[in-house]
């Protein structure tokens, strides 16, 4: 028998543009006197990104070039290397096919390795799992035995968008002492400028009103997050005049689907996914401080001819519809309780709260950018995953 197991080296978290490496060992597990050798046909590999949606309500647009189906390659038979084998959905990202070995000879015990190398195209969209569009990321290796059927292993990663448009060139070298070798080019410095521009402190203020009077005043310390970050905030109520009782924010992603991807015009608006979510009682409080994790299994935001993601803060105020009575606190005579019957009414003072409030709901949305965060970083947050392994 022969044992074919296949990884990806260093990590399984990338970045378009990036040169990704996976390892393939062949052994031959017949050992001993009653060994044998044994002979592989071939081996091959290719790295390809599958798209799912319905069909009943989407289509891709015409002017998208996408792969052929499996199904449409049924006819190949058996002994073809056919990567997108059943897969599901369409292939929009596809490299070409490469062999690495032809007419593998192993003798009892013995194991051969082979590096497979590919570069992730830079327009390539981001792995993501949506509600109507789902894009996903395999390497596929291919082997097979003379005379016996095609065996198959996939190894599934994480592409993360540098969010480079198809006239755009990832060329420039990024001259830093601090950067690897395999990082001093073009992506390293496409990456830099991304979680720099991230880093940039650019406080924002928004005056919120309603038509009744002042609310509230958001002071945002800036636009641009990475994955991984926290969202910080401030609530200023000191200069409202319309009191709110309770504020939330929630961290949201809106996803988007162009009118001519739908089919017979059954167009939906679009939905949004909460991830995050703040929530405080800011009744007779002249400011609140909300802070927002960002997860590391997020997708950052993207668009592609099918399918957009932005993101956004959204914000839900409950306001007063009328002023609030102001209440003096009196403080009642502390007296031992002598028996179950010695109630409140025994009291000589009581405060009582207003027992009905008429509210009413204002809704505002703040967009905001979330980018990539280094990909060593997202892939520290994922467990390791054993190697593909298959058995011939």
């Amino acid at each position: 028998m022969i044992e074919v197991r296949a990884s990806i080296e260093d990590r399984s978290v990338y970045v378009s543009g990036e040169r990704c490496v996976c390892t393939i060992s062949v052994t031959n597990v017949d050992r001993g006197p009653s060994g044998r050798q044994q002979t592989l046909a071939w081996i091959s590999a290719q790295l390809h990104c599958q798209c799912q949606f319905n069909t009943s309500l989407l289509r891709m647009p015409g002017r998208v070039k996408t792969m052929p189906s499996c199904d449409s390659e049924k006819s190949l038979g058996d002994t073809c290397f056919v990567p997108t084998k059943g897969e599901p959905g369409l292939c929009s990202v596809s490299t070409d096919s490469s062999v690495l070995a032809c007419d593998i000879r192993l003798s009892p015990g013995e194991t051969r390795s082979y590096t497979y190398t590919e570069v992730i195209p830079a327009t390539a969209p981001p792995s993501y799992r949506g509600q109507m569009v789902k894009y996903s990321y395999k390497i596929t290796v291919g082997t097979q035995r003379i005379n016996e059927p095609t065996k198959l292993l996939k190894i599934p990663f994480r592409v993360l968008n540098l969010n480079v448009s198809e006239k755009e060139e990832i060329t420039a070298p990024l001259l830093s002492p601090f950067a690897t070798d395999s990082w001093c080019d073009g992506v390293s410095k496409a990456l830099h400028q991304l979680l720099a521009s991230a880093s940039l402190r650019n406080t924002r203020t928004y005056n919120i009103s309603s038509k009744k009077g002042s609310v509230v005043r958001v002071i945002i310390m800036k636009e641009a997050y990475r994955l991984g970050e926290e969202i910080s905030g401030t609530l200023d109520f000191s200069a409202g005049t319309i009191p709110c009782q309770q504020v939330s924010v929630t961290l949201q992603s809106e996803e988007k689907i162009p009118e001519d991807c739908w089919v017979n015009h059954t167009r939906v608006e679009a939905t949004s996914i909460s991830h995050t979510r703040h929530h405080e009682c800011s009744l007779h409080t002249s400011r609140v401080q909300f802070m927002l994790p960002i997860p590391f299994t997020a997708t950052p935001q993207f668009s592609t001819k099918l399918v957009s993601l932005t993101w956004r803060l959204h914000f839900e105020f409950l306001l007063c519809s009328q002023q609030t009575p102001s209440t003096s606190v009196t403080v009642a005579r502390h007296r031992p309780v002598k028996s179950a019957s010695d109630t409140v009414q025994n009291c000589d003072h009581c405060t009582v709260g207003v027992a009905d409030l008429e509210t009413e709901t204002l809704l505002w949305d703040l967009a905001i950018d979330i980018l990539p965060a280094h990909p060593a970083q997202v892939a520290g947050t994922v467990a390791t995953k054993s190697p593909v392994m298959v058995v011939l």
